[in-house]
């Protein structure tokens, strides 16, 4: 039982450092996507294509580090798949 604490707490630690990644990474991408000013005066010019790409590249970026946090089935993958397959049914 002691060994599957120390599991727990390394997987909810690493699981914490990267939803605080994803978090700072929505928080650059955030201006990005709300700042029409900016989005209008390089449109359809080679700075739009440029911001295009960052966004999308941040975007897909976030949204892979949360399904690998969410759904990934690594036996040392920090996920919440195997967090909840530590413990049986039976403890709950």
């Amino acid at each position: 039982m002691e060994h599957r604490v120390k599991k727990v707490r390394a997987y909810s630690t690493a699981m914490i450092s990267r939803l605080i990644i994803a978090d700072r990474k929505l928080a650059l991408l955030n201006p990005l996507l709300n700042d029409s000013d900016l989005i209008h005066k390089w449109d359809h010019s080679y700075g739009g294509h440029g911001l295009e790409l960052m966004r999308i590249t941040m975007y897909l970026d976030i949204v892979r580090e949360l399904a690998a946090i969410s759904f990934d089935r690594g036996n040392t993958s920090p996920s919440i798949f195997i967090f909840l397959n530590l413990f049986p049914l039976s403890l709950f």
